[in-house]
């Protein structure tokens, strides 16, 4: 008596491993796609952060007062080592900061400075 499979018993494998592997792909990547929603969220949160930090830091530039705008660029806020992720895949290369009353402070990131 022979041990080892045959050739239908490696089909058959082979098969429900397919079948496993097409039920689980969507699964896996809408999980992928989720985190990294969440983790382009954390950056710009990190970003957003790290501008408040800059600006408070640098009160004669950008004085605080209901109306005022700026624009600082991502390359600004990692030379002065207020972002230490690396940001070189973020589309946009600025964030721009209105002052809002209330110290209500507004980012929007936006691809350059003007």
């Amino acid at each position: 008596m022979k041990k080892g499979f045959t050739l239908l018993e490696l089909l058959g494998v082979i098969v429900i491993l397919g079948i496993l592997v097409l039920i689980s792909y969507p699964i896996i990547l809408e999980l992928v796609e989720k985190k990294q929603k969440e983790v382009d969220q954390a950056r710009i949160e990190l970003i957003q952060s790290a501008a408040d930090t800059y600006i408070g830091e640098h009160p004669e530039e950008y004085p605080y007062r209901v109306g005022n705008q700026f624009c600082i660029s991502l390359d600004t806020l990692v030379e002065d080592n207020k972002v230490s992720v690396d940001v070189s895949d973020v589309k946009q290369r600025g964030i721009y900061v209105n002052m809002g009353s209330n110290h209500n402070i507004t980012y929007r990131l936006v691809e350059k400075c003007e």
